[in-house]
């Protein structure tokens, strides 16, 4: 694999972050300690890449899908003080393309503490950052036909630093980020980083927002208009995820 420069180290290498410090560029809203301790089996790329990150649900379905074209590049872990540590793993999904899927929700109110570490350990070789996140459609404020947030749909926020995306309808207001969405478009604003938010609008079944094949699929037309082609997945490895996780079920994953 010539991904990496070959000066670069390949044994595992590890990096602790205490979020027990004050920092200028936002206020750490969490009242909690967090440990961040990032676990790297394998260089990351020497060119500037691009982080693609998978909020839960739909966002970790699609890395999912990407994962058998890509290799393991280490962990993320997350420790707090009353809860057990949570492992997310790092992927290495093409020659510029960094993976980092979260497939269990995150404390609002730790995601500062979490995203600052990341941000820090590639912002040198950052070319950008995709969040790939998902919103059910039923709590989405729109002023047009309701018809129109069916899946497949997409809305994208993006960064000051980031190249307009006319092609993508916005994110309307008074729809807000949250939780990692919101900690990562705030850091990237501040430190002048391209970073693009993709909300694609579940369906709601008995109450819980779910997750379709339509819904993740979303996803891939919205990749290849910000530029990020490599990061294309197809429908057939997502439908392959859904039926994994849910035997039965081709189209459904219930969260």
């Amino acid at each position: 694999m010539d991904y990496f420069e070959s000066s670069l180290p390949s044994a595992p290498v590890r990096y602790a972050f205490d979020d027990d410090e004050s920092d200028s560029e936002a206020e750490a809203a969490s009242s909690k300690s967090v440990t961040v301790d990032i676990g790297l089996t394998t260089p990351i790329p020497a060119e500037k890449c691009t982080l693609v990150v998978g909020l839960k649900g739909p966002g970790s379905v699609y890395l999912k899908a990407l994962k058998k074209s890509g290799v393991a590049a280490g962990s993320l872990s997350i420790k707090s003080e009353d809860k057990d540590a949570k492992k997310f793993p790092i992927l290495l999904l093409g020659q510029d393309i960094l993976g980092l899927p979260f497939d269990e929700a995150i404390d609002d109110e730790q995601a500062y503490a979490i995203v600052k570490p990341v941000l820090n350990l590639v912002s040198e070789r950052l070319k950008s950052v995709v969040v790939l996140d998902g919103l059910p459609s039923a709590e989405y404020m729109h002023t047009g036909d309701r018809e129109n947030l069916l899946p497949p749909c997409t809305r994208i926020l993006y960064s000051s630093a980031a190249q307009p995306v006319s092609q993508l309808e916005a994110l309307e207001a008074p729809n807000m980020l949250k939780g990692l969405s919101a900690a990562f478009m705030t850091l990237c604003e501040v430190r002048s980083i391209a970073c693009y938010t993709l909300v694609t609008m579940q369906e709601y079944y008995l109450g819980r927002p779910i997750v379709t094949l339509e819904t993740v699929d979303a996803y891939v037309p919205a990749l290849r208009k910000i530029g990020v082609d490599s990061a294309a997945s197809n429908a057939a490895d997502i439908e392959a995820v859904l039926k994994a996780d849910h035997p039965g079920s081709a189209n459904r994953l219930y969260l």
